[in-house]
């Protein structure tokens, strides 16, 4: 089969990842180990709105290969790129069965462990702030939490949803403390919504950590 060279880097939430170091970090790295290989990458940034045009660039053997971040339930974006026969690697474990690899962490796990080691620290009202599981690591991260409050008959916890966007995070902490005013440690589900937390916080006149630990990943 003839190579083009080219290998896809798509985005699936760009509005949210361009802001952010994560975005920088992953992006240098990517294009410099392709670069190293002999391939140069095409940034593909389909929003929600645009995701219905990428059908314009991807069709068979316009790509290499193709690597997807921040892929959500039901958008379509890697079922395009895998109809087309683009062989395709996913940041994150995909929700539906789909013929493409993914490269993920234990997030059960490591929310699990999170949730405990704020336990740990004599925190009796554990919260979290959750992203919508409509992403694997979203879901897996709200069942580690729960998980592990529920092994400890005595912690009074809640869990708050928020939009994935530090003013989402922000919103979502105002919602959460007025809730459950005797939260005493939060576990935020992504460093993304991290800063709009610990300004609600602020805003709220919590201390971190003197009132209420913070931990996020």
């Amino acid at each position: 089969m003839q190579r083009t060279g080219l290998v896809a880097l798509a985005f699936g939430e760009p509005d949210v990842l361009v802001g952010s170091t994560f975005f920088a970090d992953l992006l240098s790295n990517i294009v410099s180990r392709l670069d190293d290989s002999g391939y140069r990458t095409v940034l593909l940034l389909p929003n929600a709105d645009r995701l219905r045009s990428i059908a314009d660039v991807v069709y068979p053997r316009a790509f290499d290969g193709a690597l997807v971040v921040g892929h959500r339930s039901g958008d379509g974006l890697i079922d395009r790129f895998v109809s087309c026969g683009i062989p395709t690697v996913t940041l994150g474990r995909p929700l539906a069965d789909v013929r493409a690899s993914y490269v993920d962490v234990d997030n059960v796990a490591a929310a699990s462990m999170a949730t405990e080691h704020l336990l740990a620290q004599h925190r009796t009202h554990p919260a979290l702030l959750a992203c919508l599981p409509d992403t694997s690591w979203a879901a897996d991260r709200e069942a580690g939490f729960t998980a592990a409050v529920q092994s400890h008959p005595d912690a009074v916890w809640a869990t708050e949803m928020c939009e994935f966007s530090n003013e989402g995070g922000y919103r979502g902490t105002m919602r959460l403390l007025e809730r459950a005013p005797g939260t005493d440690a939060v576990l935020v589900a992504s460093s993304a919504i991290l800063l709009g937390v610990l300004n609600a916080l602020a805003d709220a006149g919590r201390r971190v950590p003197d009132d209420v630990a913070v931990l996020s990943f």
